[in-house]
Order: structure tokens, then C-alpha cells, then sequence
């Protein structure tokens, strides 16, 4: 009789439907800019301590549009705003942003020059809003229709940044143009790409491996007139290791939109491609570091038009792409698609707002467990656009939906989304603000945290810790090092060490050896072991130990 009560029980927990998650919104932040005008959105980041970087294109007095990049904290409240305003009091719009190691934040897009036309132009802020540097890039047109665009930027583990956009060619249309600068933002090397057709071709987005090879990827002219995806790969000298190209069925219009890669150096392109009918599809290529062709995988809705705007990779190799499709009585939809790593297509899950009306997915993002958050704008009927996240698991059910309509019930388009190492999630874009026309508008989502605790006297074990690596890094005299303790929902101390041992496994310096609560932490090196003495020059290793936790990083003292 027992067995058959356990036997049914299963049964009983094995019928009961899934719940889905349950998030909330943690915030809401608008930004207006001084002219009380047009500001949008277009893209974000978050650092390991949960600030939110946003930057776009704010209207400023005179009716011309600056950079504006705003830094929030976790909670949500404004730490500083930084607002550019190119020599030539023109149009300046920021297009993308990243971090580094240090939180130290990049920008770039186009600005009016002195000129009245536009260049490259590529910031770097410190974390406190400071500016570091400034660096514009103007082609060698120079006959009155000379335009540059940067579209996207990264940067490497050592602080070099990566700008690649389009920029007008000398006879040539534009050209694909990649920069690196290296921290300091002296110019390492630009390299330009023109295509065999002496046509338009341009960079939409660029990465950089762990050895330091930039890889863009975009659209380029044929010699018969027609765009091609064209995904390049540069050394860290700037000699190029491989160009592919890739030609659609349709052999008509190719444009890669987004590029991802992974630990190993792989390659991830994803974009539109004119299909063997007369509509576009989603086509995405997984290369090999050394060019080979993996895979290639098209995604043919059910009717008309597909584009892929967004790709990500997880520690799997699995592959995630999302953008919208057309689909029958229905306008379209959002499509996220997941390969494993062989290319095999593991699910499609396609949304469809409640006006059967346009559903655009534009951004998506993976956190470390490899559920994924799609973001966009979704038609509602009175209201216009609204913002429309939607958070994924990783086999494909759906962990929830969350629609956003600004106060003013009118246009609102999610643009970009991030998320941060706890599952907390941040979409931003722009909301129509009434009298302001449209202003950023930046939300977090966390998940929400239920009250009921297990009523039991053991500890839960830490769910994860986190060790960053230490800046500047070479360094002299000293240098940053900041660490993560995950706590357990119980929110008990962890006993944590932070130790300092030389190439022989000999300790030199302890930087922390007590009870730690959950949160971040700072702390500091100044190249003294433990009796206060200068230790010489040379390779060090730093340790976090907490519970059962244990990681080690290397870092050079150089005097």
C-alpha cells in the first residue's frame, strides 16, 4: 500500500502544470533632456555590481541632437549624466556601449565635425563620468559627401578598443572601416575593407576573441550589384587572418546584422538573407576559428519576410537568435530560435502580441544559466507600440512576459536589453513622453523573492561567488581587486580569504581572512607583503576562498 501512495503521488506531481516565474518591476527610470525633446535610447550595460549604463541621442537647445549616456545605480537613482556635443554643433548620435574589467564605459556613433559632416566620434568615461578620452575618425572622402558611422564597439581584456561602422571611400561608395585604439586612445590601426563591387559596404557589428582577434561582420556589394554578408577576422596587428563571404540562395540582398563568439574562438554571424523565392529569411553561420564553414542554418517562416537581429552563444555552444518574422493574419512576430552546437535546431517559440499586429524582436541577452531575454516593441491596439520583454528558459518554456506602456499610452520601442550576474534583467529604448516628445526610458526586472522561508537551522550553501580580474593590471604600485559573495537566501556571513602567493606557492600577503556577508567588495594592493615590505617585480597570484569556493587569478607587478 505504501508503494502505491508513492507511486501515486509521483503521478500527481508529474500532472501538475509548470508555474511560471515570477518577476518584478524593480524600476523605471525616464531621461529628458534639457530642450525638453526627442531622446532615444539604443543601447545598455550592466557591470558585476549591478550599475546601469544607457546611452542614445538627446535633443539639445537649437534643435541639433547630442550623445547622452547616463549611469544609474542599483537602485536605480541617476549617478552622473554625460552629454557630447561634436565641433560641429550638428547631429551626434551614440549607436552602442560597452564596459571593461575597470567599469571604465565606451561609446561611439556618429558627430557633426567642424566640417558640417559626420565622423566617427568614440568616448571613454572613467566610472566616476569622467572623461578619459575623445577620438574622432573622419575618411578619406573628403569631396563634400565624406560621412562616417560607427555602428559598434568592444574591448578587450587589456583595455583596447574596437570601432567598426561605414565610412565614405575615396571613389569606392563606403567602406567597411574598423579601428583600435589602445587604452590610452592613441590609434593602433584602422583597417578598411571595400568589396569587389567598388560599391556601398559596411560594418554592423564587431567582437573581439580571447586572443585578441577583432571579428566584424556586416554587408558588402558584389561585383553583379548585389549585398553579401562579409565577415572578417583581424590579427591583433591588424593583418587580416580571413574574409568570408556568404551569398544567399536568392543571390540578391544579405546583410548580417549581429555577430557573436565563443570561448573557443568560434564564430556566430546572423542577419537576413534573400531565400531561393522571392522572400528574406534568417541565415546564421557558425565559422570555425580558422574561417572554415561550420554550419549555415535558414529559418523560412510561415509566410513572407524573416530578419534575425540579435545572436548569443552559452557555455554549451549553444546558439540563440532572435528578431521577427511575417506570419498569416497575424502581421508579425517575434522568433527566437535555439541551435545546439552541431547546428540541429532545438526549438522556435514565436510571439504574438494581443493586437495580431507588428511584434519586432530587436535585442536579446543569455545569463549564466542560459535562460534568455528577448526585448522589442509589440503593437497593443490604443496605445501604439509598447516595450515587450520575454524571458526564456533554457529548453524553450516561457518564463514570463512583461509589457511596458509609458504614461503618455503612445509610441514605446524597447531597443536594447542586458543582463547582470544575479538574473535581473534591463531593457531600454524610448517611451513618447507627451509634451517631450520621446525621452529614454530604462526599466529592471527582478525576480521576485518570495517570503516564506524553509523553517530549518542549517545554512543554504552559497549559490555562487565571483572573482574579477584585478586593475590595472600591469600595475605599480598598486592595484584593485574586486570580489562577489553570493549568499544563501539566509543572508549569513561566509568566512572569505583573499590571499596574495608569488610563482613558488608562497604566501605574500593576506588581503582579507574573515566573516563576510553577501554583497561586492573592494579592496586594495599595494605591492607590501605581510611585514610591510615592497615585494620586486614579477608575476603574482591572487585567491578567493569562501565555503568551498576557491579561484585564483594572475596579475604583474612592474616596476
Amino acid at each position: 500500500m505504501f508503494k502505491r501512495l508513492i507511486f501515486l503521488a509521483v503521478i500527481i506531481l508529474m500532472s501538475m502544470p509548470a508555474f511560471a516565474e515570477s518577476v518584478d518591476t524593480a524600476w523605471v527610470r525616464t531621461y529628458n533632456s534639457p530642450a525638453n525633446d526627442d531622446d532615444d535610447a539604443s543601447a545598455i550595460a550592466v557591470d558585476d555590481s549591478g550599475y546601469v549604463y544607457v546611452t542614445g541621442y538627446s535633443t539639445a537647445a537649437g534643435n541639433n541632437q547630442d550623445y547622452a549616456t547616463v549611469k544609474y545605480n542599483p537602485n536605480g537613482d541617476s549617478v552622473w549624466v554625460r552629454r557630447y556635443n561634436g565641433p560641429g554643433n550638428g547631429t551626434d548620435e551614440a549607436r552602442a556601449l560597452t564596459l571593461d574589467n575597470s567599469y571604465n564605459v565606451y561609446v561611439t556613433g556618429r558627430s557633426t565635425s567642424s566640417g558640417l559632416l559626420d565622423d566617427y566620434a568614440t568616448i571613454k568615461y572613467f566610472p566616476n563620468g569622467d572623461t578619459a578620452w575623445i577620438r574622432s575618425y573622419n575618411g578619406p572622402a573628403g569631396n563634400g559627401t565624406d560621412y562616417d558611422y560607427a555602428n559598434a564597439i568592444a574591448v578587450d581584456d587589456s583595455g583596447y578598443v574596437y570601432v567598426t561602422g561605414k565610412s565614405m571611400g575615396s571613389g569606392t561608395g563606403m567602406d567597411y572601416a574598423t579601428i583600435k585604439y589602445n587604452p590610452n586612445g592613441d590609434t593602433v590601426w584602422v583597417r578598411r575593407y571595400n568589396g569587389p563591387g567598388n560599391s556601398d559596404d559596411w560594418g554592423n557589428a564587431i567582437g573581439v576573441d580571447g586572443s585578441g582577434n577583432a571579428i566584424v561582420t556586416g554587408t558588402s556589394n558584389d561585383t553583379e550589384g548585389s549585398l553579401d554578408y562579409v565577415t572578417i577576422k583581424y590579427a591583433p596587428n591588424g593583418d587580416t587572418l580571413w574574409l568570408r563571404r556568404y551569398k544567399g540562395p536568392g543571390e540578391n540582398l544579405d546583410e548580417a546584422y549581429a555577430l557573436a563568439i565563443d570561448s573557443a574562438g568560434n564564430v556566430y554571424v546572423t542577419g537576413y538573407s534573400f531565400g531561393s523565392g522571392i522572400n528574406y529569411d534568417y541565415a546564421t553561420i557558425k565559422y570555425y576559428p580558422n574561417g572554415d564553414t561550420a554550419w549555415v542554418r535558414r529559418y523560412d517562416g510561415p509566410t513572407k519576410d524573416d530578419y534575425a537581429k540579435a545572436i548569443a552563444v552559452d557555455n554549451s555552444g549553444c546558439v540563440y537568435v532572435t528578431g521577427f518574422s511575417d506570419s498569416t493574419g497575424s502581421g508579425q512576430d517575434y522568433v527566437t530560435i535555439k541551435y545546439d552546437s552541431a547546428g540541429n535546431e532545438v526549438w522556435v517559440r514565436r510571439y504574438n502580441g494581443p493586437n495580431n499586429g507588428t511584434d519586432e524582436a530587436i535585442a536579446l541577452a543569455i545569463d549564466k544559466s542560459s535562460n534568455i531575454y528577448v526585448t522589442g516593441f509589440s503593437e497593443s491596439g490604443s496605445s501604439g507600440m509598447d516595450y515587450a520583454t520575454i524571458k526564456y528558459y533554457s529548453n524553450g518554456d516561457t518564463a514570463w512576459v512583461r509589457r511596458y506602456d509609458g504614461p503618455a499610452s503612445s509610441e514605446d520601442f524597447g531597443f536594447a536589453i542586458a543582463v547582470d550576474v544575479s538574473g535581473n534583467s534591463y531593457v531600454t529604448g524610448f517611451i513618447s513622453g507627451g509634451t517631450t516628445n520621446s525621452d529614454y526610458c530604462t526599466i529592471k526586472y527582478a525576480k521576485a523573492v518570495s517570503g516564506v522561508e524553509e523553517e530549518t537551522g542549517e545554512r543554504e550553501k552559497p549559490l555562487d561567488f565571483a572573482l574579477s580580474q584585478n586593475y590595472p593590471n600591469p600595475f605599480n604600485p598598486s592595484t584593485t581587486i574586486k570580489f562577489n559573495v553570493q549568499g544563501s537566501k539566509f543572508k549569513v556571513p561566509i568566512h572569505t580569504t583573499l590571499k596574495i602567493y608569488n610563482l613558488l606557492g608562497q604566501k605574500v600577503k593576506t588581503l582579507v581572512d574573515e566573516e563576510k556577508l553577501p554583497g561586492n567588495y573592494t579592496v586594495q594592493w599595494d605591492g607590501k607583503n605581510d611585514s610591510g615590505n615592497e615585494v620586486a617585480s614579477g608575476i603574482y597570484f591572487y585567491q578567493l576562498k569562501a565555503d568551498d569556493f576557491s579561484q585564483p587569478k594572475k596579475m604583474l607587478l612592474l616596476k
